[in-house]
């Protein structure tokens, strides 16, 4: 359990290792860092995302919720490399469809 006083907010940067050729025996979240302060730790991790050097960097929100009593851990912010065949086959798709419903309107509005 976190040790932060109630009126703390802590960030905290883990990065996904996809070690040895993405097997899924080997991954595994490393703490990178820790900070109270939001923009250098949205700085850092931003830099550490563009140093590829990690596939993905997830900020976690630590705080003390009063009403419950107990720290809470909520994630942040995320970064992860977009994959470019979800953009082709969403592009794709929208194509077609346009296509279809042109060629439905060609076939039935006339």
């Amino acid at each position: 359990m976190l040790q932060i006083g109630s009126s703390h907010i802590q960030y905290i940067v883990y990065a996904y290792d996809f070690s040895d050729g993405e097997s899924s025996n080997s991954n595994r979240w490393i703490k990178l860092m820790t900070s109270e302060d939001e923009k250098q730790i949205m700085m850092q991790a931003q830099d550490l995302f563009q140093s590829q050097q990690y596939k993905k960097i997830e900020i976690k929100k630590t705080y003390f919720d009063k009403k419950k009593g107990q720290h809470r851990a909520a994630t942040f912010r995320v970064f992860e490399e977009q994959s470019q065949i979800n953009v082709f086959m969403i592009a794709s798709s929208m194509l077609l469809t346009l296509a279809f419903c042109g060629l439905l309107y060609l076939e039935f509005m006339q």
